[in-house]
């Protein structure tokens, strides 16, 4: 068995709203991976989620209580993402079908008494077995940065795989997660990433998403009039900026 590097990347980028929860240790012990490497990631319902890892679909369920189940293999067939509390999954994503990394594999589905997530699971094939993995920790930093990271697996059921290198490190996945706070959509994802409340970014007006925009005017020094003058924008902007994510102003 030999070791080898993968890269990874962030699913959610800026829609990411906290972590809810992740593996126990220890989770090469466990049989099923799906659940015991368990990484449950909090995103407004409709957000985009994107592929982890370069591969093919190797299993598609659909309609199911918790969404649709999608898992993806890296080329090798050695790592596995898998993938749950999905909806509209493109009509291609069969299995056998190709996927790149940082590709639309669907959005959080929204399901009721659950707090929206996506349900995302790593599992390594070793020795003809495949057993759940534990890096909820630097998923927790690529869904906070969009960027990729490459972890190095040792193909050994008691050496858990580990990240290599130093910090994360920017990659032109980030513009495919790039916020346009020219566009109202745009503002809405926005205030979602820095930890305000207007609803389902849709590109629709209303009550809930005008008393997020003065929550945050409200915090940054500006008017609390909930309108989308170009000052909020550029704060928006701005403050987007400071946090790693990156920005475009229309």
């Amino acid at each position: 068995m030999t070791a080898f590097d993968l890269t990874l990347a962030g699913p959610l980028g800026p829609a990411f709203t906290g972590g809810l929860g992740g593996p126990g240790a220890g989770t090469h012990a466990h049989l099923d991976w799906h659940d015991s490497a368990a990484m449950r990631l909090g995103a407004a319902p409709g957000s985009t989620v994107r592929a982890t890892l370069e591969g093919r679909v190797t299993e598609r369920v659909d309609d199911t209580a918790r969404g649709v189940r999608l898992t993806v293999a890296d080329p090798s067939g050695r790592v596995s993402a898998f993938h749950t509390f999905l909806t509209d999954v493109p009509a291609r994503l069969q299995v056998g079908a190709r996927v790149a990394q940082g590709e639309p594999l669907g959005a959080v589905l929204c399901v009721d008494g659950v707090r929206p997530h996506l349900h995302l699971a790593l599992g390594e094939l070793v020795a003809g077995r495949t057993t759940g993995i534990d890096l909820y920790s630097s998923y927790l930093e690529l869904s906070m940065t969009q960027t990729t990271i490459a972890v190095t697996f040792f193909q050994h059921p008691d050496a858990p795989p580990v990240p290599v290198g130093g910090p994360l490190g920017p990659t032109d996945l980030r513009e495919a997660w790039a916020i346009d706070v020219g566009s109202l959509v745009g503002v809405q994802r926005a205030l979602v990433s820095l930890g305000f409340d207007p609803g389902l970014p849709s590109g629709v007006d209303g009550p809930r998403s005008r008393h997020a925009v003065r929550r945050f005017q409200a915090d940054h020094g500006l008017r609390p009039d909930g309108v989308l003058d170009a000052r909020t924008r550029a704060a928006l902007a701005s403050v987007l900026t400071a946090a790693g994510l990156v920005t475009t102003v229309a």
